[in-house]
């Protein structure tokens, strides 16, 4: 980034210089992560040397959240919540409304990557208020797509089409391409979890076009995945292998770790579909190893689930009885309805098969997890969960 580097150069004042890192190094790490996390490590232990002879305050704060936004990128959330609250009291000590509004935000978000949504809807609803009392219309704005994207993992789905509309129709109204953009994505989510895919996909492409008008690489392989999953719902396996894979070039190009694991879940789902057993463990494998390093819960549940069905389809049923089961225990932890109810189709038949092959006991334990996946599915109106219990 030359523009960068040649700003750094001509700084002379070193408090300008830490406040010109820290503001940059959150988009830097879009494009370049190394060399922001080089930059923030070279500047933090000077702002706090400075801090401590009572200067430099906000510029600490700024880089710590740095910090954070650094850790968050790769995966690695109770160090990012640890810089974004250890930030978040310096600017309470300052009385910097708007820079709180801001850490509470992706204190929000780390919230929501750890599947704690009570805590992420409050903060998310925190922050918004705070932006709208700075009068930030943009920062409310995506806020506004952050609670509905929580109403959606949490199967309330009209509430999150509501908020994510409303929050398309402000971002046209301020002229913020990225975040209609955004909004057109949940927008089209929701419809892709109530079955209807063209309506889904009409939306998701309206998003890719605006991704690539901004350029915003990590938006545009965030709309190839969501595609990708549309077209895994169709089914046409294929063509949601190749977004899979475009989408997973462009992450591994960036360094996020996180939108990796959930690639390489996605793949092996879609092997499993086409019946590639070897190819699908391969995937699910490597998923499930980088998102238990990263604690990320919601792959690593979505992955243990995925390799169940393998194991289910290669008649290995025990450890695929095993696998549903603990996969099941996290999801209940987690509230993802959506996945529960999935899960709870794929324990059904796996009770199914035992029960055939001699354990009777197995064949009322499978009816009673299949009426339940069903029950849930209908509540939220996730109709490729009730369309796939009756296959």
């Amino acid at each position: 980034m030359p523009d960068l580097d040649q700003q750094l150069e001509e700084t002379t004042n070193p408090l300008e210089r830490m406040k010109l890192i820290a503001e940059s190094a959150q988009r830097l790490s879009l494009t370049n992560y190394d060399r922001a996390a080089e930059l923030v490590d070279e500047a933090l232990p000077l702002a706090h040397k400075r801090m401590k002879h009572g200067e430099g305050r906000h510029e600490y704060a700024l880089l710590l959240r740095a910090l954070g936004f650094l850790y968050y990128k790769r995966g690695e959330l109770e160090p990012a919540g640890r810089n974004f609250e250890e930030a978040l009291l310096h600017f309470e000590r300052l009385n910097d409304r708007w820079e709180i509004a801001n850490t509470v935000h992706l204190l929000g978000a780390v919230a929501a990557s750890l599947c704690d949504y009570d805590t992420a809807l409050t903060l998310f609803e925190r922050s918004k208020q705070l932006f709208e009392e700075s009068e930030d219309p943009a920062n409310a704005l995506r806020d506004l797509s952050n609670i509905a994207a929580i109403y959606r993992r949490t199967g309330r789905h009209q509430e999150a089409f509501e908020h994510f509309s409303s929050a398309r129709r402000l971002a046209v109204v301020i002229g913020d391409k990225n975040s209609e953009s955004n909004a057109l994505i949940g927008m089209g989510m929701v419809k892709n979890d109530q079955g209807n895919f063209d309506d889904a996909l009409q939306s998701l492409l309206k998003s890719l076009s605006l991704k690539e008008e901004v350029r915003d690489q990590d938006g545009i392989a965030n709309v190839l995945l969501n595609i990708g999953n549309v077209y895994a719902l169709i089914p046409d396996y294929r063509k949601a292998i190749g977004y899979y894979e475009n989408s997973l070039a462009i992450y591994e190009r960036l360094g996020h770790i996180k939108s990796e694991s959930a690639c390489f879940v996605s793949l092996g789902s879609m092997y499993l579909g086409l019946g590639e057993f070897t190819k699908a463990r391969e995937w699910l494998e490597k998923g499930l190893v980088l998102s238990k390093r990263i604690d990320d819960l919601q792959c690593y549940t979505s992955g243990l689930a995925t390799l169940a069905e393998v194991m289910l389809r290669q008649g290995d049923l025990d450890k695929a009885l095993e696998s549903i089961q603990t996969a099941l225990d996290l999801m209940e932890r987690i509230n993802e309805q959506d996945q529960i109810a999935d899960a709870l189709l794929t324990l059904g038949h796996v009770q199914s098969r035992m029960s055939i092959v001699g354990d009777a006991r197995m064949l009322q334990a499978a009816t009673d997890s299949i009426t339940r996946a069903i029950a849930i599915a209908q509540a939220m109106g996730t109709k490729p969960i009730i369309r796939k219990a009756y296959e």
